[in-house]
């Protein structure tokens, strides 16, 4: 008898020496999975164990053939995505690099919760740490719908977040070697050494979670401190720091860490904005590495001094000193004290990492973060980088980690992925030859009888040569003009030479601000007006340049304001609706935050990328948006969300869908202002610039009141510059275009009367903090029109649907989906 598949999903791979053979093989095996009763763990098993392994690679994930088959179809006709090993190598040595703090939340690496390796290893650790934290890691990392709310709370704090980081990194290492993957190398980034230190034998497990959790209530008596990362080398900043401010971690040659106290951390970035210097505050509520950890460090040292301590097992590179851990330093409690006081020297530490032979870097986190790091650090030119749960618009299944690990040259033990599972080798289709056409002169020199096979084949064109394979290295360069400058965009973003064409825009650490300066980016060096929803839909170099290159669809056949958001396999879908700015990539983080598994669209503003006239009145935004989602889910029932103007927005598109029959089990409201509760009137261009750009934070709307438009906007341009600030257009053309659609925007809101709704029940949203010139309970205009359920949310106006807040609101709103049963 057969043994059943252990497996809800087997990883198929394959791999040959060019890529013309890649592509035959892969279409025969996608024919051989239509027709074949084989059972598919033995196919993918006889794949991995019984074939040879080249340089050009593919797979796919899935637990059906015939989806395998459509997969693997799609793929051959696509790029390829992988870039293998340079020089016509088969494998690169697989590193690990472990975050720290900053990439807490709820249900972090909960696509991986059914791997037993992982839960395994994560209850394990969630045991051990219970009697050192009061708590069980479990109900914090993965809390009932009732309890999300307060567990997000207690991981923006050191107590709880530092041993939950520990425990899922832990976890996820525990993962990949049950995958097969064994790290020549580790690196952890603050915190995370301690998670590389325990997997090389320096500590217990035990030992581990006891200084984790330790170094965690340290910092939790700190006294209000930040962090701040900032795009400039230490030499730059170093004349800016005082008040107790020091360089906390060294990122990259021109990415660093501030820590200070917040007083000292909020002087800094106005210095830094008048310097025109880029930064963003981060996710730390303490500060580590600074001297504010000094009298708490010689307690510390004698905690350490209290472990087992045993030199590494295998090769650790320190982030206090950058180079390799030596076991006098990896036994020594004085070292630990330095590396929770001293700066993280993280970029001397990934050239330590990578400076000799070919690697591919895995993230073992819940997030991206260092993944972005290293693909921008110039030593990572030539390796390879894998996220083990990368920031994508699509849900990914957890194989497909170890799937992109293998394409870009990872050695996998695949007698320790199968475990003690028992599969048989099964007849598949061989290898795929490439086949050259020689001809040989007849000696008679006679010529051919016409019509014989001879003669025929004399007509035929010379087939070409083909090309060598060690020319084949590197399937992520350009292949032709416009790639080339669209790859010299992505990689003047992120500061990084080794992004290829099929590297991820959000994998890499884009965001919506990102985005916005990417359009502009391309806007002035191929001359070509994007709409900001194609960097969502499109966000590889690869997938822009065929964009580009697709003839536009004649007037009328299409519609730039529906945006696909993420795609997924569960419905109903939920549609967002644009605030007043129009756009509607700002609830991308939002859509993953309440189901990174759901199909997930949003409307952008008529006009907003293009010269199509603004709908005239609410009514009429409302229907046209019907019409499109109704053309991606015709039958409901329908979730709708929107902020602000999308609030009502979404107000009116229920009503609509009410009157028609339709269930709206979701009609979410995010600090919405309600009919007559904003002032009546035109306001000057310059309010709105101000309002939409900042809130009068940066941008002082006065000097510019009463002047022409383009004046205005180059005022703009230029105050942006001074500051640091990132601009949602790039000249004054797109400048007029977007302050027409914010105008047109106000005045539709205003002239809407929101009948009633009858039966009809809102869940409104407000935002917790006040926003300059709106009303402080938005919610009160709403009463009376229908059933109205409010809930404070974390935020202000502007930044509750985004990061770090969007991850609260996503809970709020999951649970809520979840209580009244319109998940499926």
């Amino acid at each position: 008898l057969r043994e059943p598949a252990r497996r809800a999903d087997e990883l198929l791979v394959t791999s040959a020496r060019t890529r013309a053979a890649l592509d035959r093989m892969t279409f025969e095996l996608a024919d051989f999975l239509r027709a074949t009763g084989e059972p598919l763990a033995d196919i993918t098993h006889t794949l991995q164990v019984g074939r040879k392994r080249f340089a050009e690679r593919r797979y796919a994930v899935g637990g059906d053939p015939r989806a395998l088959a459509e997969a693997l179809a799609a793929a051959a006709a696509a790029p390829a995505a992988a870039a293998h090993p340079p020089g016509g190598a088969n494998e690169r040595d697989a590193v690990f690099v472990f975050p720290g703090s900053g990439v807490q939340r709820v249900d972090m690496a909960a696509a991986l919760r059914d791997e037993p390796a992982f839960r395994a290893a994560f209850d394990d650790c969630a045991e051990r740490a219970a009697p050192l934290i009061g708590a069980d890691l479990r109900r914090v990392v993965y809390p009932e719908p009732a309890e999300r709310d307060a567990m997000a709370r207690a991981l923006d704090g050191t107590v709880l977040s530092q041993p939950a980081i520990f425990a899922v990194d832990w976890a996820i290492a525990q993962q990949w070697l049950a995958w097969g993957i064994a790290p020549r190398a580790v690196l952890g980034h603050s915190l995370g050494e301690y998670v590389a230190a325990c997997l090389a034998g320096v500590f217990s497990l035990d030992d581990a979670l006891r200084l984790v959790a330790a170094r965690g209530q340290i910092l939790d008596r700190l006294p209000p401190s930040a962090m701040v990362s900032v795009l400039a080398p230490p030499a730059r900043l170093e004349p800016m720091l005082g008040g107790g401010l020091v360089i906390g971690a060294i990122n990259g040659p021109e990415s660093c860490v501030v820590a200070g106290v917040r007083d000292a951390i909020d002087r800094l970035e106005a210095t830094l904005a008048a310097a025109g210097i880029q930064f963003r505050r981060l996710r730390y509520v303490s500060a580590t590495h600074t001297p504010l950890l000094d009298e708490h460090l010689a307690g510390f040292e004698r905690l350490v001094a209290g472990c087992a301590r045993r030199p590494p097992a295998s090769r650790v590179v320190s982030t206090v000193t950058g180079t390799w851990l030596t076991a006098e330093q990896a036994t020594d409690p004085a070292y630990w004290r330095r590396q929770f006081r001293d700066p993280v020297q993280f970029s001397a530490a990934l050239a330590t990492l990578l400076s000799s032979g070919s690697r591919t870097v895995i993230e073992v986190g819940p997030d991206a973060t260092l993944s972005a790091l290293v693909r921008r650090h110039p030593a990572a030119a030539g390796h390879a980088v894998v996220a083990t749960l990368p920031a994508t618009p699509a849900p990914r299944r957890p194989l497909e980690a170890l799937g992109d690990a293998w394409a870009a040259g990872a050695p996998i033990d695949w007698r320790r992925f199968r475990g003690d599972a028992r599969r048989r080798r099964v007849p598949l289709p061989t290898y795929s030859f490439d086949h050259e056409r020689h001809w040989v002169d007849p000696p008679d020199p006679a010529p051919p009888r016409e019509g014989s096979a001879i003669a025929q084949a004399a007509r035929r064109p010379a087939a070409p040569p083909p090309a060598a394979e060690s020319a084949v290295l590197d399937p992520a360069g350009p292949r032709d003009a416009t790639e080339r400058a669209l790859l010299a965009c992505f990689r003047e973003l992120f500061r990084a030479d080794g992004v290829g064409i099929h590297d991820d825009f959000f994998a890499l650490g884009g965001d919506s601000l990102l985005a916005l300066r990417l359009v502009a980016l391309i806007a002035r060096r191929l001359d070509v007006q994007l709409a900001l929803k194609a960097i969502v839909e499109a966000p590889t170099v690869a997938a822009l340049a065929a964009r580009i290159a697709a003839p536009a669809a004649p007037a009328g056949q299409t519609s730039n304001c529906l945006v696909r958001l993420q795609g997924g396999t569960r419905t109903p879908p939920i549609f967002f609706a644009h605030g007043g700015g129009g756009h509607a990539l700002v609830y991308r983080e939002l859509a993953r935050a309440i189901d990174p598994e759901r199909a997930m669209y949003g409307f952008s503003a008529r006009g907003i990328d293009d010269d199509q006239p603004p709908h005239a009145s609410l009514e009429d935004m409302a229907s046209h948006y019907l019409e499109l989602a109704r053309a991606v889910h015709p039958d409901g029932p329908y979730l709708l969300a929107g902020a602000s103007l999308g609030g009502v927005i979404v107000y009116e598109m229920a009503r609509q869908l009410a009157a028609s029959g339709h269930a709206v089990p979701l009609c979410a409201m995010f600090d919405a202002p309600g009919p007559g509760m904003l002032a009546e009137g035109e306001a000057d261009p310059a309010d709105a610039l101000a309002f939409h750009l900042g809130a009068h934070r940066w941008l002082d709307p006065a000097p510019l009141r009463g002047l022409p438009l383009d004046d205005q906007l180059r005022r703009t341009i230029e105050a942006a510059q001074a500051a640091g600030v990132a601009l949602p257009f790039a000249d004054l053309a797109q400048g007029r275009r977007l302050v027409a659609v914010w105008r047109n925007n106000a005045r539709v809101l205003l002239r809407y009367t929101a009948p009633p709704w009858p039966g009809g029940e809102v869940q409104f949203y407000s935002a917790a903090e006040p926003y300059a010139g709106l009303p402080t309970h938005p919610e009160r205009g709403w009463i009376g029109r229908c059933a109205v359920r409010v809930e404070v949310a974390p935020g202000d106006h502007m930044s509750m649907v985004v990061p770090p807040h969007a991850a609260s609101l996503g809970a709020r709103i999951r649970a809520y989906l979840t209580r009244t049963g319109s998940l499926s």
